[in-house]
């Protein structure tokens, strides 16, 4: 039996630009790009998947059997254009986007504040 280690990831999403954390380590990996519509996660998730994966493969720690992806849990936060909070068609979109880009679990925060790495850990240990 093989045990796997599950890694937390913080993703907070702007306009053009995705930032994307490591609470364990304390870095975090910014990608920006032009995309066709500001909510990215939806209107261009096929994009947004390619940079979320890339960078989550940076910033997790390789296993020893590196043929196997790594095993996240991803905290979500989305920043701006929030009018009317994020539609069940967004938020789907943005699990989907998590799931293909290795999430085991997706937790979607509803706060316009930027989270501290401890507070990430808590909601991360009560996933």
């Amino acid at each position: 039996m093989v045990i796997v280690r599950i890694r937390p990831i913080y993703l907070r999403i702007y306009k053009n630009r995705l930032v994307v954390c490591s609470p364990e380590s304390k870095i975090c990996i910014e990608k920006t790009g032009n995309f066709s519509n500001p909510r990215l996660a939806i209107a261009d998730f096929k994009i947004f998947e390619s940079l979320l994966s890339e960078t989550i493969i940076k910033l997790v720690p390789k296993r020893w059997f590196s043929f196997m992806p790594p095993a996240v849990y991803i905290i979500v936060q989305q920043f701006d254009l929030l009018e009317g909070g994020i539609s069940p068609v967004e938020k789907r979109a943005l699990i989907d986007s998590c799931e293909h880009s290795f999430a085991k679990k997706i937790e979607i925060i509803k706060s316009n504040k930027v989270l501290t790495y401890e507070h990430v850990m808590d909601i991360f240990n009560k996933m």
